[in-house]
Formats: C-alpha cells, structure tokens, sequence
C-alpha cells in the first residue's frame, strides 16, 4: 500500500517515448467505489493544459516514479465525461469527519493508503486531536468498516467500535462510552431472558413426584 502523498510526489514518464508526462498534481476519487477514478497530471508537464490519466491506464506505481505505456494515455478532462462528472463533485479523503451513525465523532482523516494494483484505498488514518476528540493520537480505520464514503463525513456503524476498542490509540473517554453501551445492551439481555416464560420441568417414567404437600410430612 502507498500513502496519497506518496503518489501525489511521484513523477509520470510514458514507456514508449522514454519522455516525463508531468507529475501528479491531484487524485479523483470515486466515492462510490472507494477507490482512485484517475490522476490529474501538471500542466507543466509534458503537455501545456490540464490532462487526466484514468487509474486503469496507469501501467504502475513504483517508489520513484509512475508509468504509463504512451503520453497519449493522458486526456483532457472533457473527453472523459465520468471522470469530469467526479472532479466536479470533488470528493476530497483527506481532511473528512469521521462519525458513527450513533451521531459520534471519531476524528479527521489525515492520510488514505492505496492498493498501487487496483486504486482500491484500504484504510484511513484518522486522527482525534483536532475535534473534540474521541480517540487521543492516530489511528487506522479499514475500509470495511465503513457505512458510507461521502463528500463531507465517512460513516461508520458504532457496532464497529468494538474492533478499535483494542486500538491502543483510544483513550478513556471513548473506552468509558463503548464499556457503558455494552453495559446496557446485556442488562438489556438479562431483563429479557428474565422476562421470558420458564419451561415446565417434566418426570421421567416410573419417578416419584420431586415435591410433596408439607401437611403430609407432620406427625
């Protein structure tokens, strides 16, 4: 997995001509998928106006740079209408609320990694200290366990928590919460099965009766 910033520092070179396409200047983020739709290439690069490579043409990422078979594999933006329509909505990672869908927030995410492979993003870095902050220090939320990836919070359900309660970035007052909310819901259980009717117990053949009437035993 890279980091974003990792991707965004790299330059761009086309195998075919052996020639520097620009470098990336910003990732385009398909939401809905959860992954890089394409990069946006720096004009000061190989070419002189804004050009788009989408990630399925991307032949790989390694640590010093990105590769592509052709410089024609970059694009303006208006012959790529899906990929326009994303750019448009910006979706941006970095920066973006964390909230459960119990209405609590978790932190901002600061960084996202990247299967290189497939654009896939893989986890999210969170941190707490900027908001009122439910987790002290960083730390990595896995995109599995996240609800909804939207243009101004990422969601996750707040059953979630109790895979990063042994996160040793939490810190009390988030452990206090998840402990009381787990506190309830087994009172909860108890009353229920309290509350539920007992069986009857049954005597097997040929036994005598387990209870006798106490007037029956007084001499």
């Amino acid at each position: 997995m890279f980091a974003s910033r990792k991707i965004l520092s790299l330059p761009i070179f086309s195998l075919q001509e052996g020639q520097r396409v620009g470098h990336v200047r910003s990732l385009v983020i398909n939401p809905n998928t959860k992954s890089i739709a394409a990069l946006m290439v720096d004009p000061k690069g190989f070419f002189q106006d804004q050009r788009i490579i989408p990630f399925n043409r991307v032949s790989s990422i390694g640590e010093d740079a990105i590769t592509v078979t052709s410089g024609n594999q970059a694009e303006k933006a208006a012959n790529l209408p899906n990929i326009m329509s994303l750019i448009k909505e910006r979706t941006l990672v970095v920066g973006l609320r964390v909230v459960t869908d119990a209405g609590k927030t978790l932190g901002l995410v600061e960084e996202f990694y990247v299967d290189t492979e497939t654009g896939n993003i893989m986890e999210l870095e969170v941190s707490g200290g900027r908001i009122e902050g439910f987790f002290s220090g960083r730390f990595r939320l896995r995109v599995e366990n996240i609800m909804t990836f939207g243009k101004d919070a990422v969601v996750i359900r707040h059953e979630n928590l109790e895979k990063l309660v042994a996160n040793k970035g939490l810190n009390e007052n988030a452990r206090e919460l998840w402990q009381t909310t787990s506190g309830k819901a087994s009172k909860l259980k108890t009353r229920l099965v309290s509350h539920l009717p007992k069986k009857k117990s049954t005597n097997s053949p040929g036994t005598d009766s387990p209870s006798e009437d106490p007037q029956d035993t007084k001499e």
